[in-house]
């Protein structure tokens, strides 16, 4: 409000509650009570046009408090949306920062479950580090699909070129047993017909690693005890040049298996027992 020399009002309007008779003090900020609320009053006296006049400021303090637990309240009620709201913005952030990781994560689990090396893992759109880490991963796979891919063609042209001889020497042994009456000849030609069955085995089986990137079982009933005798018909030159007695006895028992994995089970057994056990 403004105030002539005498102190009437000349422009302005006291707030409610005030009391206009509060004393004039030029230079002073004070709190004074009126009407059961508290007030700030600051006063400044000036000259203008060679008049005197008052300046009066005039606060409420009880509108101030007010206004504060106002606000407080304001906060208590916006800060734990605005709590929600931030975690909610940072999951999503973090998703999809995280988002080039996952990709890694289950291309790489895409490859050791289905051995498909073909597969790239997919580059994100920024160029960071994880850019960088996607590129060097794909370079990687690459690479190892390049090595296994040679290594398969490897194991395929070795096997192609083995079969054709090995086939060779099976029909020979196959037509010396059918022509010769010889009993020493067609023992050994017995065990190097059984020799290239195994041979072939091993063959068949580098063919099948080949194609598939694992070995493939011929499950079917098998007869331990020929198996055992087979392999011990085998060993037998071993197992008497080295002292060894080899014997058979286990019955007519028969396993579930893969002939050729079992049989070569039961000749490392029988090489160990050839090349560890005691003579006798």
């Amino acid at each position: 409000v403004v105030l002539d020399e005498d102190g009437n009002l000349m422009f302005g309007q006291y707030p409610e509650g005030f009391d206009e008779s509060t004393p004039l003090m030029s230079g002073h900020s004070r709190k004074t009570t009126s009407g059961n609320l508290d007030w700030k009053v600051y006063d400044m006296f000036t000259r203008f046009q060679e008049q005197g006049v008052w300046i009066r400021g005039i606060y409420s303090m009880s509108v101030s408090d007010d206004t504060m637990s106002a606000a407080m309240k304001a906060v208590l009620i916006a800060l734990p949306v605005f709590i929600v709201l931030a975690a909610l913005a940072g999951m999503m952030v973090t998703r999809k920062a995280f988002a080039p990781i996952n990709d890694i994560k289950e291309t790489a689990r895409s490859i050791s479950g289905g051995q498909d090396l073909s597969i790239r893992i997919p580059m994100p759109d920024t160029h960071d580090e994880i850019y960088d880490l996607t590129d060097v991963m794909n370079s990687m796979i690459a690479r190892l699909e390049n090595a296994f891919n040679n290594e398969k063609r490897f194991s395929q042209d070795v096997s192609h070129e083995l079969k054709t001889p090995l086939a060779v020497i099976m029909s020979e042994c196959e037509f010396i047993l059918d022509e010769t009456n010889d009993d020493s000849l067609k023992e050994r030609m017995s065990a190097v017909l059984t020799q290239c069955g195994r041979m072939n085995g091993i063959i068949v089986s580098l063919l099948e690693i080949g194609k598939s990137g694992k070995e493939g079982l011929h499950m079917e009933e098998v007869c331990l005890q020929a198996v055992a005798e087979s392999v011990a018909g085998t060993l037998a030159g071993q197992a008497e040049n080295a002292a060894v007695r080899l014997s058979v006895e286990c019955g007519e028992t028969e396993a579930y298996g893969d002939a050729f994995q079992l049989s070569r089970l039961i000749e490392n057994l029988m090489s160990n027992a050839i090349k560890y056990g005691k003579r006798g």
